[in-house]
């Protein structure tokens, strides 16, 4: 890979079945949340403008396929696992180091299969979500056309009403 300011990279995260878990992270999808591009489209779909497939910088990308030097994350404060010990902790680690100037760059050809919950489970908590809203509710996605819709994350053409 080329050198980049920051060098937080991000891989594919596809579950078992080969359909796309995580292919970089959108800001604004489910009205001001974090999600993922692409999320349950087939295997070897490459998406809008082939996006699935091409290196490119997101918002955000997965904790399960992230690499980022280990300096930078210790001198970033890690992960708040204060307010974020389950969810959208990798979201807003990605949030703070682009707002030092850093990119987060998803990689399309790291891979790793990922079963979401498997290991931790599946019980995501409200605080976190009304944490992440707070601490992010003005935020834009400066990667993500404002002419494209944040009602799914197939980034389908904005018809007006989402």
């Amino acid at each position: 890979m080329p050198e980049f300011r920051g060098r937080c990279r991000g891989g594919s995260a596809p579950f078992p079945d080969g359909r796309v878990q995580h292919a970089g992270i959108l800001h604004g999808l489910y009205h001001g949340m974090a999600g993922p591009a692409f999320k349950l489209a087939p295997q070897g779909d490459h998406g809008y403008l082939s996006y699935a497939m091409v290196a490119r910088n997101y918002s955000a990308v997965t904790a399960a396929c992230m690499l980022t030097p280990r300096m930078l994350f210790h001198s970033m404060g890690g992960f708040d696992e204060e307010n974020f010990p389950i969810a959208y902790n990798d979201v807003d680690y990605c949030y703070r180091l682009i707002d030092r100037g850093y990119r987060c760059v998803y990689v399309p050809g790291a891979e790793l299969t990922h079963c979401e919950g498997f290991s931790r489970g599946f019980g995501d908590r409200p605080v976190e979500e009304a944490a992440f809203r707070r601490k992010y509710a003005k935020r834009i996605d400066p990667w993500y056309s404002p002419h494209l819709s944040l009602a799914n994350e197939r980034f389908d053409i904005w018809r007006g009403g989402s």
